[in-house]
């Protein structure tokens, strides 16, 4: 009878140390906050045949932080957007991918924009507020999803983006 005992023992001992040296799972939701900057790097506009309307194609890169959850990553933003010229609003959905070197995070976001065009450069100048998504991740962001709100201003080609939400599945260093 003493062997079971001495086999139980040792194998809760080991499981014990197994959690101890794993990484932590938060299955809580954890909050984080962030900001983007980023710089327009390609974009394709098609004018309506009104010349009030155009559809467009974007790409963005840059760099994204949040205390607490990563120091910073690459960020890559795509957009197709529906605007309106007369009226200085646009709406946009597209994808976002950002990444460094203990992973990536790949999800989605919908913004509305409200502009102006400077009279001198012809460069957008505005503000945007919308909502984000991860949807998938890899590697120590394998298992996180999450969403939540964005908001940001915009001068010609550069940007800043201040964004908050929940998240799940965080990897957290033991």
């Amino acid at each position: 009878m003493v062997k079971p005992i001495a086999y139980t023992t040792a194998a809760l001992a080991l499981a014990s140390a197994l959690t101890l040296a794993g990484p932590a799972r938060a299955e809580e939701p954890m909050q984080v906050s962030g900001i983007d900057i980023v710089t327009q790097v390609e974009s394709h506009v098609i004018l309506a045949g009104d010349q009030a309307h155009s559809v467009g194609v974007d790409k963005y890169v840059g760099a994204v932080s949040s205390p607490g959850w990563f120091d910073s990553m690459q960020a890559t933003f795509t957009a197709t957007a529906w605007t309106d010229l007369k009226l200085g609003r646009s709406e946009a959905k597209g994808a976002l991918f950002w990444r460094n070197s203990e992973g990536a995070l790949i999800g989605s976001y919908v913004i509305k924009v409200a502009f102006t065009i400077d009279p001198k450069t012809n460069a957008p100048k505005g503000t945007l507020e919308g909502t984000w998504e991860i949807a998938d991740g890899t590697d120590r962001f394998a298992n996180v999803r999450g969403h939540g709100t964005v908001k940001g201003e915009f001068n010609g080609v550069n940007g800043i983006d201040h964004w908050s939400g929940t998240i799940t599945g965080f990897d957290k260093r033991a």
